[in-house]
């Protein structure tokens, strides 16, 4: 998916939104990691160096 910049201001709702958004998983049986950088959220960095947005997490594989 493409979307804007981080700094557009259409993405301001999403970017308000990423506690809500990472919440849920946190709370999760089996919950084990999920990326941050500065901050709760993993908006500060930049493993593309550009301005994609990079929010990973981990759970366990469930057979």
């Amino acid at each position: 998916m493409l979307a804007p910049a981080i700094n557009h201001p259409i993405m301001g709702y999403f970017l308000a939104k990423l506690d809500t958004i990472n919440q849920p998983a946190e709370v999760s049986m089996g919950f084990i990691w999920r990326l941050t950088g500065e901050g709760n959220d993993a908006t500060s960095l930049s493993p593309f160096d550009d301005e994609r947005i990079n929010n990973e997490l981990v759970l366990p594989i469930i057979e």
